[in-house]
């Protein structure tokens, strides 16, 4: 299942990556997710940016057939590694998603490009759940969850690139 979502900012990619890199910014992601407990690390690393969640959530939204491969905790693992900024003032990040205990995992690719007025935010996420059978339908259910995480992100982002 591919989750596709983009978003402009007032702020240049710098600026951006820099609220990104915020573990108090990373905090409440998690906490504007609804995870109800959560882990954040920000590091560099071999000269770039890795910014590291692990968030517990509820199950109640979690399709019934998805439930007896995760047991009773939904814990998923993200990281993103930050590459650049290239020539032209562009930023990538390798994005990685893995849900403890259960064959699903998610990559894709986010991309800080400079606009003539701030930035713009490209996320292309594909997810992946290689369970025999029943697969599809767990990635049809995560689809939307997921989209929906990355919209939140970035209307957090946008709030406090215009000082909110």
């Amino acid at each position: 299942m591919k989750v596709t979502t983009h978003a402009t900012y007032v702020l240049g990619p710098d600026e951006i990556l820099e609220i990104i890199a915020d573990e108090e910014f990373q905090e409440e992601k998690c906490r504007a997710t609804y995870a109800v407990a959560y882990s954040v690390s920000v590091r560099e690393r071999a000269g770039r940016l890795v910014v590291t969640t692990e968030r517990s959530m509820p199950m109640e939204h979690l399709p019934e057939i998805a439930r007896g491969f995760v047991g009773n905790r939904l814990v998923i693992h993200e990281s993103q590694e930050w590459h650049g900024p290239n020539a032209n003032g562009l930023y990538t990040a390798d994005l990685k998603v893995h849900v403890a205990g259960a064959p699903i995992t998610g990559t894709g690719r986010r991309v800080l490009a400079p606009t003539g007025s701030g930035s713009r935010d490209q996320i292309d996420f594909a997810i992946k759940a290689a369970i025999p059978l029943i697969g599809r339908k767990i990635e049809e259910a995560a689809g939307p969850p997921v989209g929906a995480a990355a919209e939140i992100e970035t209307e957090l982002l946008a709030a406090r690139a215009n000082g909110g």
